[in-house]
């Protein structure tokens, strides 16, 4: 019995130097039917050359830049197989991931995404923790989800037919184009199966988004607006929906203030606070007075930056 092949998908954007790691990692999949397909955003370094190394075992596809979401769906419309694998150009998977995750998939056809642990580095190469969420055998990933996302993309093996039937990835260039996936997924009824075990890697050296906090205020800005205004999603439970205006609020609330946006930070905090107060731990609530403070000390030192565009 022949396997169904998988599709594993590298977008990528000027990341020459880190390409063939990640590309040689979906080549030595133990599993026994694979595509891969390099989509360049319109790279301006070495990255063809490093892709033309591995000659016809890689399908490359070179486009104008347009962003990440629809560079992969660039990909997924090019892809043929049953199953995908996404897997960004600064990553890797481990050799078994697609072999053990596959035959998940096969084994319960109710089942769109499995997903395991993924083994991740700080920016300065140290080791950090386990960034996927150990979801249980029956637990709901939608509260998880309104919350955070459930894993890096690559710890992921999805059914392609799923991720064509919601629409694939947000093309917008602000979108949180994973995370907002997965949640179209979970809404959609789609379910999701946690198999233990490091079979990813996630290296921060390589992401540029995740350490500018002006660009990652806008992609978090970009997802709560964006449910906020879906008809679908306001049809959810009042608390789920609120749940999700708390916890976004939250997070833009922490990074307007780390980023010193004092007045920026307090108006999230209080929407956080509107949305459920009994779930804002008093540590938020500190940081509303506080706030004040740092505004009044910077506005005698002559500071104004408060603009992360809200």
């Amino acid at each position: 019995m022949v396997a169904p092949l998988c599709s594993i998908i590298i977008p990528t954007y000027n990341h020459g130097k880190y390409i063939e790691r990640s590309v040689q990692s979906a080549l030595d999949q133990t599993y026994p039917n694979t595509e891969v397909i390099v989509v360049d955003d319109g790279s301006t370094d070495d990255t063809r050359e490093r892709v033309e190394r591995f000659s016809d075992r890689v399908t490359y596809i070179r486009k104008e830049n347009t962003g990440r979401g629809d560079n992969r769906n660039k990909a997924i419309e090019k892809s043929r197989g049953k199953y995908i694998q996404f897997l960004d150009a600064d990553d890797t998977i481990e050799p078994e991931k697609i072999e053990l995750q596959a035959a998940v998939l096969e084994g319960d056809e109710s089942i769109a995404c499995v997903y395991s642990d993924c083994a991740s580095n700080a920016p300065d190469g140290t080791e950090a923790e386990n960034v996927s969420y150990p979801l249980g055998e029956e637990e709901d990933p939608l509260p998880i989800l309104l919350r955070r996302t459930l894993f890096g993309i690559h710890a992921a093996l999805v059914r392609r037919s799923a991720v064509v039937e919601v629409g694939m990835f947000d093309p917008d260039r602000l979108a949180q184009e994973d995370w907002d996936l997965w949640l179209k997924l979970a809404l959609s009824g789609y379910r999701y199966k946690y198999v233990p075990g490091n079979l990813a890697r996630y290296d921060h050296r390589g992401s540029t988004t995740v350490v500018n906090p002006a660009l990652m205020y806008q992609r978090m800005k970009n997802m709560l607006d964006k449910y906020i205004a879906d008809p679908f999603f306001n049809r959810l439970d009042k608390k789920l929906i609120n749940e999700f205006v708390l916890h976004q609020n939250i997070q833009l609330a922490t990074r307007a203030y780390n980023t010193g946006r004092w007045k920026l930070s307090r108006q999230h905090f209080l929407r956080a606070i509107k949305a459920n107060p009994k779930l804002v731990e008093l540590t938020y609530w500190a940081c509303i007075p506080k706030s004040l403070v740092h505004q009044m000390a910077d506005a005698i030192k002559g500071k104004h930056h408060d603009t992360l565009n809200d």
